[in-house]
């Protein structure tokens, strides 16, 4: 599906991106289903994508701080479910993490393996075919049987 490429078409998706930027940690708001979370989210990134663009041309200054940007560029809109769907417009610098510095004792824990960005379907897919001899081919005579 296409959006509009106009910015009048986004008027609700902007004043969403306002209050999350006025807020202090960000918003959020309950959407119909998970078919609308997605439509909503798309519509949201497109004006984004929109407001960038028209930065472009408003300010021509290379060294503008806001060229080809966009001040919702510090947002990220995150589908949620609990009991039903929510949108959240977070605010990156607004997040908090539960950071601990290493002190030396986890060298006797084994490090969890990158997996070169392989799913679970893949891990037990390539598993298996480790796992599975392989077939064995038997020389022809060169004549086929039909």
């Amino acid at each position: 599906m296409t959006f509009s490429a106009s910015r009048l078409a986004f008027a609700d998706c902007f004043k969403l991106f306002d209050d999350a930027v006025a807020s202090e940690k960000g918003i959020k708001f309950r959407v119909k289903n998970r078919r609308h979370a997605y439509h909503y989210r798309n519509r949201l990134n497109h004006a984004r994508r929109l407001d960038r663009r028209d930065n472009l041309d408003t300010y021509t200054d290379l060294s503008h701080p806001l060229h080809g940007r966009s001040v919702y560029d510090g947002l990220t809109v995150v589908m949620h479910f609990d009991s039903s769907w929510w949108l959240m417009i977070e605010k990156v610098e607004g997040r908090e993490f539960d950071v601990q510095p290493l002190t030396g004792d986890e060298g006797n824990v084994e490090p969890e393996l990158y997996n070169g960005g392989l799913g679970e379907a893949e891990r037990k897919e390539a598993a298996r075919s480790k796992s599975v001899p392989p077939p064995v081919i038997r020389p022809t005579s060169g004549l086929r049987r039909i």
